[in-house]
Parts: structure tokens; sequence; C-alpha cells
């Protein structure tokens, strides 16, 4: 059974015969890493872009353009930030602006996201961005002077004070280099530069415990076919001991990241085919062993993982629940009324081997199978704690808790 989850975007259910507005078919899905048991999660007339999932898998945040055309590019005006429910649903619209808002990403905790905004409208700097997840507090990290450009944001995955890793160019120039702040925009320093072997950087990001990064690198400008080569990298987190992950040949690979163990790193690849580019997803471990193409169509890109999590689906928070059936929303806190059964959703790339549940911290049941539940009928009056602890098939452990009140004689 496969470990692990991808999100992308693919074109694999535009209509035939329409060029001129495929760029709106553009949909969000989701697979399996060896490809399989693929999931529609968009269905509309948007271009959804570069999604990324939050820490507790409950939100999509994605780069957006309501009324793309054929023309439109990934650096046009008219993109913007939003996010969603991991179904799919409440499409939620964070920046509503005439500028370029895109490369979202979320900080380790959920609490923020990261983004690169058109300053001044007119494409002639980029900047990076902070805000919540309500698109509130927006906050300018870096300050581009004309012809300066910040790009390709993302934080660390670690606690504490968060870092975030980004491009950085100057004078119109294509020599993009990688650089590293604090979540509060100081302490920019440089981690990597362009030279005569690596042309420019870009997509950089943390590995889980944040001790390295990975990263494309420009090898050749023109390329086959016009396009330039790019390959995966990996180094330390201060630059140094850089390591070739993909081979030398004449395909394009872009926008690599970790996944959650550390194990493998997922990608796209630009290939030419004869007649087409083909975009396709493909992973590989970090070792640069046992590369493999997950995509089953073309063009498929932009893939990022689904994040290890354990979350209480049921009860709902601030919901009334009676006799085990949820009733109505509430303002303030999660009441019961009777018996209701605990139900639990838990992910995890190397597979979960068990969920426990507690009230109180007194261990009540161990479900090993999904759906994760727990019928709680017992006596139990007032305010009670409800948490649940899934581990991993290596291990480790999370945990997800909530206070309810619960009255049931």
């Amino acid at each position: 059974m496969p470990h692990g989850r991808i999100i992308f975007q693919s074109l694999r259910d535009a209509p035939l015969g329409n060029p001129n507005s495929i760029k709106k078919y553009w949909e969000l899905y989701s697979m399996d890493v060896d490809g399989s048991n693929v999931t529609r999660i968009t269905r509309n007339l948007y271009w959804e872009h570069q999604p990324d999932i939050s820490p507790d898998g409950n939100k999509i945040v994605f780069a957006i353009h309501y009324n793309p055309s054929i023309d439109t590019k990934e650096t046009d005006s008219g993109w913007e930030i939003a996010v969603m429910d991991i179904d799919g649903t409440n499409l939620t619209r964070l920046t509503s602006n005439d500028k370029l808002d895109a490369c979202p990403h979320w900080n380790h905790d959920g609490t923020k996201i990261v983004y690169v905004s058109d300053t001044y409208g007119n494409f002639s700097c980029f900047d990076i961005y902070i805000m919540d997840p309500n698109g509130e507090n927006v906050t300018k990290l870096t300050n581009a002077g004309i012809g300066e450009f910040y790009a390709d944001p993302s934080f660390s995955f670690s606690d504490g004070k968060s870092k975030i890793l980004y491009i950085h160019s100057k004078g119109y120039t294509s020599n993009w280099d990688i650089y590293m702040m604090n979540e509060d925009g100081s302490d920019q320093h440089l981690i990597l530069s362009t030279n005569n072997k690596y042309l420019a950087y870009h997509d950089p990001m943390f590995s889980p415990d944040d001790s390295a990064i990975v990263f494309s690198a420009k090898l050749n400008e023109n390329g086959n076919h016009g396009i330039p080569i790019y390959k995966i990298f990996t180094a330390r987190v201060d630059g140094s001991n850089i390591r070739q992950i993909t081979d030398n040949d004449d395909e394009s690979d872009v926008v690599p990241q970790y996944s959650p163990d550390g194990g493998k790193i997922v990608y796209f690849t630009w290939k030419w085919n004869g007649v087409v580019f083909e975009r396709k997803i493909r992973i590989i471990n970090i070792e640069g062993t046992n590369e493999r193409i997950i995509s089953s169509f073309s063009p498929e890109e932009m893939p990022s993982w689904y994040p290890r999590y354990i979350r209480i689906e049921k009860p709902v928070e601030k919901h009334l629940y009676i006799a085990d059936r949820e009733i109505i929303r509430l303002l303030k806190n999660t009441v019961i009324i009777g018996k209701i059964t605990i139900k639990a959703d838990a992910y995890d790339e190397n597979g979960v081997e068990k969920v426990e549940f507690y009230i109180d911290d007194e261990l009540k049941n161990t479900d090993y199978i999904m759906p994760y539940s727990w019928l709680w009928d017992e006596f139990a009056f007032g305010m009670h704690e409800i948490k649940v602890i899934a581990y991993d098939n290596e291990g480790n452990a999370d945990t997800d808790e909530m206070e309810v009140a619960i009255f049931n004689f």
C-alpha cells in the first residue's frame, strides 16, 4: 500500500478542441505517491496554481486567476491569493487588487501565509509579504527598489522563530540568488550566489528538520528545443555541501519539495517528446535513486505533499449534539447531550499504525483500522477533554484535543 499523497494541478479534464480557453480548465487534484487514487478537488473555470496544504491538513492556499485567457502568464496581473477547505469547498479570496499576488506558502503552525506581490502594480519590482490565514494583518517584509525582485518564499518547519527562504535578483537580471531571513524580515543574508555553473536558483524549500534545503538550479540557458535546463539539488541550510539529485539530461526538473519524512523529493519535469513538451510529476529518493514518474497524464505540475496530521472530525467545535446527531452551530463551546461517536482522521506518509482515544488523559480505546472512531457512552457531566493520539509505523506520534461540555446520564 503506498504511503504519501500529493496535491497538484492538471488539465486532465479539460475539454478537447477548445485551445482558446484551455487555461481556465487547470484544476487541483490529489493522488497517492504511486500515481493511483486520483481525486479531483476543484470544479470551476478559474486557474488554480501553486497549491500548498496547511499543516493540519484542513486548508489549501493557492494562487488563483479568475479570468484567464490563452495568453495569461504566471507573471501577469490578475493573480490573487485564496484559500479553501481541503475538499475544495468554501473558496475564499484573501487578496483583491490589480497587481500580481502569487507563490503562497503556510508557516509551520498555519498561522501565517507568505507570498509575493507586485509592489507598485507595474512589474518594476516584487516584494515578499506575510498575512494571517484570513487575509488580515498584511506585513511587507522586503523593500525592493526599481528592477529588484524578491520571489519564491517558503517558511521553515520547526517551532520557534521561523525562517524564510527566498530568491533575489537586482538590476532586471536573471541572476537569482538564494537568501534567508527571519519571519519579521530581519537578518536578510545570502545562502547561495549564482556563478558560471549555477546560472540561477529557484524554488528553495527547507527539509522537515530545517537542516537542509532543496532547490532547482539553471545549468544551461538554451537547452533542448529552447528551454533552459534546470536540475534538482540539495545543500545544507548554510549553502554548503551542494549535491545534484536529478541526472544530467535534456529534461528540466523544477519546483522540488521534501516529503514530510525527508526521505523523498517531489517535482515536475519538462521533457520534449518529439512533438510537444510533456510536463509530468516525478518522485525521487533524496540520495538521487529510484526516480519514477507518477503522472499518468500531461500536463501536470506544481506538486506539493499532504502533511502528517491527526484531527478530531466529530464532534465539531462550537456545535450542539444530541443523541449522537449534530443539531446546530453554537457561538462558543461544544455541547453534547447523550452519547457521541468520536471520529478522528489521521494521515502519515509512513502509514498510521493506530489511533488512541482519551477522555481527561485516560485511555478509552485504540483503533487500528480506518475510519478511526469510538463510541463515548458512559456517565459524564460538565467539562471534559477529548484527546486523540495517532502513531505512525515508525513510532512517531501527533495529538489533537478538544474541550467539550457533556451531559450523559
